[in-house]
């Protein structure tokens, strides 16, 4: 009896090598939408935090920089925020000699994405004039 040599080569097939193909594809494209994702979230929070330095920096300059006087003002940032700040006078019954009570106001300060949407909000009271 002779045995008989089986005539496999061992090698892949066209169909295997496309299956692993499309698996591979589908690893790299989901790869490719992850890194992406992570780069867009980044560069949001990089813009969200320049806008929080702005604004920040805007309401410490009401009163020392800019005079504080009562109203609605708005403005748009470089980055395509815009704002508005509203400020209110507090006003202390009873006294009426400024040097004993220096002028003082509420500011509220909120800032708005190129859409519309309001994505920060900061508050603070402030004082006007020169103190004593």
């Amino acid at each position: 009896m002779s045995a008989r040599a089986g005539n496999s080569d061992g090698g892949f097939t066209l169909f295997e090598t496309l299956v692993a193909l499309v698996i591979v594809s589908v690893g790299m494209a989901a790869f490719y939408f992850a890194i992406g994702g992570s780069y867009r979230g980044q560069a949001r929070v990089r813009g969200y935090a320049a806008t929080v330095e702005q604004a920040r920096s805007q309401l410490d300059q009401m009163g020392a920089v800019t005079p504080l006087e009562a109203g609605t003002f708005s403005g748009t940032y470089p980055g395509g925020a815009y704002w508005r700040a509203t400020v209110t006078a507090l006003d202390k019954p009873g006294t009426t000699d400024p040097l004993l009570k220096p002028p003082a106001f509420w500011v509220s300060l909120e800032v708005f994405d190129g859409r519309g949407v309001s994505v920060l909000q900061l508050q603070t009271a402030k004082i006007g004039g020169a103190m004593p």
